[in-house]
């Protein structure tokens, strides 16, 4: 079996080379219950080599929330994001986050996770820093993977700590 940073490490470069359709993947989530039923989501900017939720975010009517870290507590919390008003900045991690000046959410509905890769049981596969494992642990609630189609694997490799999602939407 490869191990994860084989896989990801591959899949990562395959990936920079990938589109994906903002629009499709927005459709996607706009009709998943879960996202219909939800008032605060968790989303993710998007990096270049994930599917972007661009569109998304500007269509859907909801409390939204980014992960950002927190510094005084060394943990990733979500805060409040509104679309063309919450002032972003690069974290340390390489993601705009809102700063600490943006209220924490302590409870999410839904919150949609970037995936490297992702196997058809929910297993995922992340960047390798442990950021989603640690926000899906402090926020246990319905997670959905967007993944590019390519990235559905038949098994991803699954330590204790790793946090699964209970839906998977390709991007």
């Amino acid at each position: 079996m490869n191990t994860k940073a084989h896989i990801r490490q591959s899949l990562l470069a395959l990936a920079k080379h990938r589109t994906s359709d903002a629009v499709a993947l927005a459709h996607a989530l706009l009709n998943t219950p879960a996202i219909q039923n939800a008032t605060h989501i968790g989303v993710y900017m998007a990096l270049p080599s994930e599917p972007s939720l661009s569109q998304f975010i500007h269509t859907v009517r909801v409390s939204l929330a980014l992960p950002a870290y927190d510094e005084s507590i060394k943990r990733y919390v979500f805060r409040t994001f509104i679309p063309n008003k919450t002032s972003l900045s690069l974290g340390g991690d390489g993601c705009l986050a809102p700063g600490s000046n943006s209220p924490v959410i302590p409870q999410l509905d839904v919150i949609v996770v970037p995936c490297v890769a992702v196997d058809k049981q929910g297993n995922r596969l992340g960047r390798g820093q442990g950021v989603y494992d640690q926000l899906l642990a402090d926020h246990p609630t319905y997670a959905i993977g967007i993944v590019h189609e390519a990235h559905v694997l038949d098994q991803v490799p699954v330590e204790p700590h790793d946090q699964p999602v209970q839906a998977i939407i390709h991007g």
